[in-house]
């Protein structure tokens, strides 16, 4: 997991989400300057954003494609963000324990 790439994504601002069946459909956050620039500060390239915005300006980034397909993250929880499989099984086992 590169955790440069995923603090930048876990610092963005989630527009909208969706999850279906257990399967993470995607994670939204504005297609701004600021947040393009945090993103490519952290290492993802511009053909990255490209992707992940479908190379349309008025897209909104998806972070889940960038999270799974660069930044080797194993899932989102959506009070934590992009999580590794260590730092998830630390919070199911948090869950399960309360």
């Amino acid at each position: 997991m590169n955790k440069k790439m995923v603090d930048a994504l876990n610092s963005l601002t989630v527009v909208d989400w969706s999850a279906s069946c257990g399967e993470l459909e995607y994670v939204l956050a504005a297609n701004t300057e600021e947040n393009r620039r945090v993103l490519l500060e952290s290492g993802f390239t511009a053909e990255q954003l490209a992707e992940a915005t479908d190379g349309l300006d008025e897209n909104d980034i998806d972070l889940a494609y960038l999270a799974v397909n660069y930044a080797g993250v194993f899932c989102w929880i959506k009070t934590k963000g992009f999580v590794s499989e260590d730092e998830y099984d630390e919070w199911r086992k948090g869950r399960e324990n309360a």
